[in-house]
């Protein structure tokens, strides 16, 4: 694990991912949009999972409002293209070593 750790620490993106989230943490205004923003992400996931279509529906507008609100503020589009490749790269990550252990198994 501190290997896998190791090696995302050392790529230029995670490099990057962390100098604009310290950008962004040491601008306060800019912090709450994206604090905001990343929370309505999860609200949204929420109601996903709960299958709750009505509320997706309407955070999924609200989202898509905050979103033309805050694109074209320097770095950011940047730092969600990021958050998105890393969330990606560690769902593939996280489905291999699910199909090792089963495998393992023979399951």
């Amino acid at each position: 694990m501190n290997n896998l750790k190791e090696f995302f620490a050392n790529t230029p993106e995670f490099k990057r991912l962390k100098e604009l989230h310290c950008y962004f943490n040491n601008n306060a205004n800019l912090k709450e949009k994206l604090d905001a923003f990343l929370a309505l992400q999860k609200k949204i996931t929420r109601a996903k999972i709960d299958s709750n279509f009505q509320l997706l529906k309407e955070l999924e507008n609200e989202y898509k409002k905050m979103e033309n609100s805050i694109i074209d503020i320097p770095f950011v589009e940047e730092y969600f293209e990021l958050l998105e490749l890393f969330r990606n790269t560690l769902n593939i990550v996280k489905d291999t070593i699910e199909k090792e252990i089963f495998n393992s198994f023979n399951i």
